[in-house]
């Protein structure tokens, strides 16, 4: 069975305009000593707990040992885009989901694996008011997504597991509760605190979430181009120990980076909370979670035939 879907996978088209990305993949520009970071946000400052660290003043004197003296920030609308900032050079670094980091990696887009950010991420499905109340419901209905991300994987896994077909449309996650609103689509998969937050705003409902289904939740993971490794072999081990003092640092005083990650998300304290769990943090990196869950998106992008060739992941660690 398969679904129709009116956009082309964005996850595979970014990775298509290789050509024409400008640098050659290996090159790592820069200066060498202010690191270069993607994240997915509208914003260009760092969010999870790194940003918590580093607002606090604390995350550039752990990088140091890796000649690390600075660091800037870029936002990108979804992981495909990042990608391709990965593939042109003009990023050392990227935080984004595991989805769209096995598909880059499977494209030959040269990154190491070097930390997870967040485990177990979880999505949602909100409807408009009056439509489908199941997921059987989305049948032939338009359902909007970021494609080529997590939440694109949880919607695509679960309407399989429905033998539901329905027409995916690829809308950016700040234009989405419009698109509902409007009624220009039935439905949204996105974030779970996207969702509380539509919910909040519109009063829509949420008709499913991945809570209860741990192999369609995401993961958030830290890749570094190759190129940038092989010059600083050090680093990798070095950002993972930063790693792992902000996500302890986060989950001790849990309250306030609750607030902290709520007004630079621009989400309120509420929603934050309950779309957040400590046990999303305290996971050793690169943890047998992770690399289980790595292992199921993996696997489902190979059975959708998003990806043609396996990606070891042993060996793609660094």
């Amino acid at each position: 069975m398969r679904l129709k879907i009116r956009t082309v996978l964005a996850a595979a088209s970014a990775l298509l305009l290789a050509a024409g990305c400008g640098a050659a993949e290996g090159s790592s520009g820069g200066d060498g000593t202010t690191l270069r970071i993607g994240i997915i946000s509208p914003r260009n400052a760092l969010y999870d707990p790194l940003g918590y660290l580093h607002a606090k003043g604390r995350l550039l004197e752990l990088l140091k040992p890796a000649g690390v003296t600075g660091i800037k920030v870029l936002g990108f609308g979804k992981g495909p885009d990042l990608n391709q900032a990965l593939l042109a050079g003009s990023l050392d670094v990227g935080i984004l989901g595991d989805t769209p980091g096995i598909v880059a990696k499977a494209q030959d887009v040269d990154t190491r694996l070097i930390g997870q950010e967040r485990v177990g991420m979880d999505a949602a499905i909100v409807v408009r008011k009056g439509g489908p109340t199941t997921v059987k419901g989305l049948a032939g209905k338009r359902v909007a997504t970021t494609t080529g991300g997590y939440t694109h994987r949880y919607l695509r896994g679960l309407l399989n597991r429905y033998g539901v077909e329905a027409e995916i449309q690829n809308v950016a996650g700040p234009d989405q509760f419009a698109a509902l609103r409007s009624g220009s689509v039935d439905a949204v998969a996105t974030s779970l605190e996207s969702a509380l937050l539509i919910m909040e705003k519109g009063g829509f409902p949420v008709i499913d979430t991945s809570e209860k289904r741990p192999e369609l939740q995401g993961n958030s993971i830290t890749v570094a181009t190759a190129s940038y490794v092989k010059a600083r072999p050090g680093f990798p081990k070095v950002w993972r120990a930063a790693l792992d003092t902000a996500a302890k640092a986060a989950v001790a005083d849990w309250d306030g980076y609750l607030a902290y990650y709520a007004e630079a998300r621009g989400y309120s304290v509420e929603i934050t909370r309950a779309a957040s769990r400590k046990d999303q943090y305290t996971d050793a990196q690169l943890s047998p979670a992770l690399l289980k869950g790595l292992e199921g998106t993996k696997q489902f992008l190979l059975s959708e035939k998003y990806i043609k060739e396996d990606v070891d992941l042993d060996a793609w660690v660094s």
